[in-house]
């Protein structure tokens, strides 16, 4: 209800813009809050390397730098207050992998990394187009070949699985209902699933919808 911050090309330091070419053509791909009122912003492809702002509740904003080329379309932040981003849009799928980050290091294998951790092996696809966090506090990752679920986010690497109903579909959306159920946006229309993912509640398209 009220402007807490400007960001942008003018401020000290400046919000970067995505290419070179032009300052003010400056893309944010998402922005989400952490427990402790930070709201974290990504700025994809900022030139100066800088793909992630943290505003503090006081308005100071940190500028930091991420592990890859800023391509990031999106962020969740999890119970835990790591940060997980997605890489792609249906017009645009890089296949770069998942990304997190926790400034704590409490993530299993991030503290050589600053923080950081990525993966590229053992997802549907490295394609990663929607986030959701569940009301278990589970990770669901929305790929261009499925969905990823992580059940203890703070070991990604160790407690991925797959939703079996969805193998092979592109998961452009992703959202969580009050009871659980997930609600996968698909090129074919959405489909529900059951709390842990193991059953096909629904599927409305254009045909069951008629039109």
């Amino acid at each position: 209800d009220s402007i807490r911050r400007r960001l942008d090309q003018a401020t000290i330091p400046a919000l970067a813009g995505s290419v070179a070419a032009d300052p003010k053509y400056i893309v944010i791909g998402g922005a989400a809050v952490d427990s402790k009122g930070n709201t974290w912003i990504v700025d994809r492809t900022a030139v100066n390397g800088f793909h992630i702002v943290q505003l503090k509740g006081d308005g100071t904003a940190i500028y930091r730098s991420s592990m890859s080329d800023g391509r990031l379309t999106n962020i969740l932040i999890d119970r835990y207050d790591t940060k997980w981003f997605a890489n792609a849009e249906p017009s645009d799928k890089p296949s770069t992998g998942l990304l997190y980050f926790n400034e704590d290091s409490s993530v299993s294998g991030t503290r050589a990394l600053g923080g950081w951790g990525s993966i590229a092996d053992g997802l549907p696809s490295n394609t990663i187009l929607s986030l959701a966090l569940d009301l278990d506090g589970d990770v669901c990752v929305g790929t261009d070949l499925g969905v990823a679920i992580f059940t203890d986010p703070r070991s990604p690497k160790t407690s991925k699985t797959a939703y079996i109903p969805l193998r092979g579909q592109t998961i452009q959306a992703i959202a969580i209902d009050a009871v659980n159920n997930k609600w996968a946006g698909t090129k074919e229309g959405v489909n529900v699933l059951n709390s842990d993912g193991t059953q096909l509640l629904a599927q409305y398209s254009v045909l069951t919808t008629n039109g």
